[in-house]
């Protein structure tokens, strides 16, 4: 109540000088403090000695007619704003009704609002770390960045390595085409080789049952002459000739043959020019020494000793 009764002095102080000179209005009412207002003697006693006694003087100087207009303006616009302070008050009164369910929903409201309080801590907490995280993660970025850049030169070497290396299995790859061409020559030669030798074994085969043949049939022929040739070199022939004949022959099997050496080596040539071979025989011009005959006289007897 303060606040309008300053707001309303300091208006008439700012209203004119008179308002500043004269002494303090104090209304001459004969109300208790304790009064409530609820007759019509204090209801006019209030209104009577509401105004102070320059706005009395002022308003009794004037005549009936101007004061009718006052009035009845005055009751227009009194009832005007109790119309619309009505209507404030209901609008206050519905907004206050909305305020108190409002308010009684609060109590979910600030379940949700400690709960967001708490989101928020946790998310404050989990900033912290995750600001921590990332100043680590980014001084380790720096140290990443510095290797990065290492490893693009190694890169760009090694892109250069391969461009190299590129052109030389492009290089490899031209020159195996070019062997493997030759190759599949090669390999074509090697199967008509192949053909070839094939012939030749069958005809080698071929040619050494054909020796084999013939050494079977000359087999006889040679040992005879064999015989012959011992049996005319031989001297001091005794009864007991076909027991060291067969010593000797058993001596033929270890001994090697020049005759016998002549046969196989000429397995290509016909029966009738390896009829025509004979043994090896001292020239005619030169008599046979000594020596030979009596070697081969001793060997003669010594079967006999024995």
């Amino acid at each position: 109540m303060a606040s309008p009764s300053w707001s309303i002095q300091r208006g008439n102080v700012e209203g004119g000088e008179s308002s500043r000179r004269g002494p303090l209005y104090v209304p001459d009412w004969s109300i208790h403090q304790r009064c409530r207002l609820d007759t019509p003697m204090w209801c006019r006693e209030l209104m009577v000695h509401l105004a102070p006694p320059a706005t009395q003087e002022e308003s009794n100087a004037l005549n009936n007619a101007t004061v009718l207009k006052r009035a009845w303006f005055s009751l227009a616009r009194g009832a005007l704003a109790q119309t619309d302070i009505l209507e404030r008050f209901e609008h206050l009164q519905a907004d206050f009704d909305r305020l108190a369910e409002t308010h009684a929903e609060c109590g979910e409201m600030v379940g949700k609002l400690v709960q967001a309080r708490l989101d928020l801590a946790y998310s404050s907490h989990l900033y912290t770390t995750l600001s921590d995280w990332y100043k680590a993660v980014n001084s380790e970025h720096e140290g990443c960045a510095r290797k990065r850049e290492v490893l693009e030169s190694r890169n760009r070497k090694l892109s250069q390595v391969n461009k190299d290396q590129a052109l030389r299995i492009k290089e490899l790859e031209d020159e195996l085409d070019r062997k493997d061409s030759a190759l599949v020559y090669v390999e074509r030669l090697s199967a008509e080789r192949a053909q070839e030798k094939e012939k030749l074994v069958t005809q080698l085969s071929k040619m050494e049952m054909e020796k084999f043949d013939c050494i079977r049939k000359l087999l006889p022929t040679v040992v005879e002459r064999l015989l012959r040739t011992l049996m005319s070199r031989m001297e001091d022939f005794d009864v007991y000739a076909d027991k060291k004949m067969r010593v000797e022959y058993d001596k033929l099997f270890e001994k090697r043959y020049p005759y016998v050496e002549k046969i196989s080596r000429g397995f290509r040539h016909s029966v009738s020019d390896l009829l025509k071979v004979y043994p090896d025989s001292p020239p005619s011009r030169q008599a046979p020494p000594s020596k030979p005959s009596s070697k081969r006289a001793a060997s003669t007897s010594t079967p006999r000793e024995s």
